[in-house]
């Protein structure tokens, strides 16, 4: 199944992927400020918050899809209120983060041709690694030993999947001044040079 993916000159896409507590929703409100930008953020973390549980196997498919869709009206949404400038909406987290965690604890494998598929829709995606300090948050993340093999799963699957799939990824590490300026000087160089591939319309032929 193919997930839907919209695409417009106005709007700009940036997905975030890394497991828990890697900075993914700090460095999306940061962008989201200094670029601006709106964020789409995690349907998983409210799944857990709302069940008291993480979701089954046979539901996360549904997760992943609820994801796309939030970031899908998000972009539909921001493009219709552009006035010239170009719009940017960031997925905290990417959906591909779902089915990596489908992967990681369930051993399914199943969604991971539809993640690398709409990670093709962004114009950056940025990996947050792990060299941060572990901060407990009860019922929603799993401990530092989780946080690495993730971590791990993500590498895996950036080398197998997203680079033979033409996809770059930047990854951000440091502290979060450090990650910041990473992703920014990575966002403006990724629109300056889709700005220069960039060819206008030809010409109808005169008749």
């Amino acid at each position: 199944m193919r997930l839907p993916c919209s695409a417009s000159w106005d709007t700009a896409r940036i997905g975030l992927i890394g497991g828990e507590c890697t900075g993914k929703s700090t460095i999306a409100a940061m962008l989201a400020e200094r670029l601006p930008g709106s964020v789409a953020s995690e349907v998983l973390r409210e799944f857990v918050a709302t069940r008291g549980r993480v979701p089954r196997m046979d539901e996360q498919r549904q997760v992943m899809l609820d994801q796309v869709a939030r970031e899908e009206a998000l972009a539909v949404e921001v493009s219709s209120h552009s006035a010239g400038g170009r719009r940017v909406v960031i997925g905290d987290p990417a959906p591909a983060m779902t089915a990596l965690y489908s992967d990681v604890y369930y051993g399914d494998d199943s969604l991971l041709g539809d993640a690398v598929q709409h990670a093709g829709c962004y114009d950056l995606v940025l990996w947050c690694r792990p060299d941060l300090p572990w901060v407990p948050d009860p019922g929603q993340r799993d401990g530092p030993e989780y946080r690495a093999l993730v971590d791990e799963r993500i590498g895996r699957f950036v080398r197998d999947h997203l680079a033979p799939a033409g996809i770059g990824v930047i990854e951000l590490t440091g502290d979060v001044s450090a990650r910041l300026t990473t992703a920014v000087a990575a966002f403006h160089a990724r629109m300056a040079a889709a700005s220069r591939a960039w060819q206008p319309p030809a010409s109808a032929p005169a008749t």
